[in-house]
């Protein structure tokens, strides 16, 4: 091990499957880890040589979230905006009028603290690692918002409600997180925490092994974010799951919580249904995984140029563990400018609108965005045959 157990310190662990990438030249993060179930608890994380400094490094400088027309956060997009919207009905009904001070920890490009503004909240603030996530928040919204790691974090006073939507599973040093936001709270104050529901992952299954990625490095369940929330003393009084769309039209699960100061009631003993659901997972994922390769070695056996369209989480497993990587990759394509520039395998990152090789193959790697991807091959006219890696 390389990691304790970021919720209870745990130092035994049951290795549950090993999670390799290809990443491409310059990556800071690493390109593999082993995927564990702490002995004592039974939380699932990312056994990870990666530190917490790096991590936050890599989402000060290379954060997908930047980009808010793609990715989630900005609620820019109509289904992106209808997830916000939900998280900041659910907040407005626990607080004490529109008057509370609330602080959103990782707010990208400011899209929940503006679903909030537009329900009457005036008195809100935005931390994000990212720069241009908090100049984006400053100028989209007219909300104040700060470029800050959670761990070196200015003085902002005292809060009464603070939320982190999507944040937790990307946090190596847990419990120094859940230390640094609960000194922040006002002594009747809440946290409101929203994470991927790992319990349900089998259900919501897309890609393969798309939640054992390069960022998300931790794997809850309402007993495990329990246990974390009790090392600060904090308690919940509201919990629930619900499912959001991670793209459009793509179902995926999540649970959340509100917290506030109470004396935690103790959770002994390993939540061993909590792993079986992540074992079935992993089976479920590699049965799938197996699939692509054959459709990909499929494709590749006719000696055909190969373009991949996409340079996310997907491609960067196909490369590690499928035939992907012996194919005559000629570049890839990705939507998302902070990937333009990159080098995978030794080939360029171009923009759609860049692309004018009309032989090649093009292969979709990306099952979460594949219609929309479709759609925009349609729009440029680009005549070449697809290879599709979801049915």
């Amino acid at each position: 091990m390389v990691r304790n157990c970021a919720v209870c310190s745990g130092a035994e662990v049951e290795v549950l499957h090993t999670q390799e990438f290809y990443l491409p030249e310059g990556h800071p993060l690493s390109a593999g880890y082993n995927v564990v179930a702490c002995q004592a608890c039974g939380f699932v994380f990312a056994d990870t040589i990666v530190d917490q400094a790096a991590y936050d490094l890599f989402y000060a400088k290379r954060s997908k979230y930047e980009d808010s027309r793609n990715s989630t956060g900005s609620g820019l997009n109509d289904w992106d905006a209808r997830r916000l919207g939900d998280v900041a009905d659910v907040v407005a009904g626990q607080a004490e009028g529109t008057s509370a001070r609330i602080l959103d920890l990782g707010c990208a490009n400011g899209g929940l603290l503006a679903a909030l503004k537009s329900r009457g909240f005036l008195n809100l603030t935005g931390v994000d690692p990212s720069e241009s996530c908090a100049t984006a928040t400053r100028q989209l919204h007219k909300i104040d918002a700060v470029a800050a790691s959670l761990y070196a974090l200015p003085d902002l006073g005292l809060f009464d409600i603070i939320t982190l939507s999507h944040v937790l599973e990307h946090l190596e040093d847990l419990r120094g997180a859940a230390r640094n936001f609960a000194r922040l709270l006002r002594p009747n104050g809440m946290v409101y925490i929203e994470v991927p529901d790992a319990s349900r992952y089998s259900e919501f299954l897309i890609a393969p092994f798309q939640d054992f990625n390069t960022e998300h490095i931790n794997h809850f369940s309402h007993r495990s974010l329990r246990r974390l929330m009790a090392t600060v003393g904090l308690v919940p009084f509201v919990e629930g799951r619900k499912t959001i769309e991670s793209a459009k039209g793509v179902p995926y699960p999540a649970l959340y919580g509100f917290y506030s100061a109470g004396k935690p009631e103790a959770e002994a003993g390993k939540d061993e249904a909590f792993v079986g659901q992540i074992k079935l997972y992993i089976e479920k994922s590699q049965k799938m995984l197996e699939q692509m390769d054959d459709t990909i070695a499929g494709a590749i056996a006719k000696n055909r140029r190969v373009v991949v369209w996409g340079t996310g989480q997907l491609t960067s497993k196909l490369l590690a563990k499928t035939r992907l990587a012996q194919a005559d990759i000629v570049s890839f394509i990705d939507s998302n400018p902070i990937h333009h520039g990159e080098v995978w395998m030794g080939k360029p990152v171009v923009a759609p609108e860049s692309f004018v090789d009309s032989t090649a193959a093009l292969l979709i790697a990306t099952t979460i965005h594949q219609d929309d991807i479709v759609a925009a091959i349609g729009r440029l006219g680009l005549p070449n045959e697809l290879v599709l890696l979801r049915t």
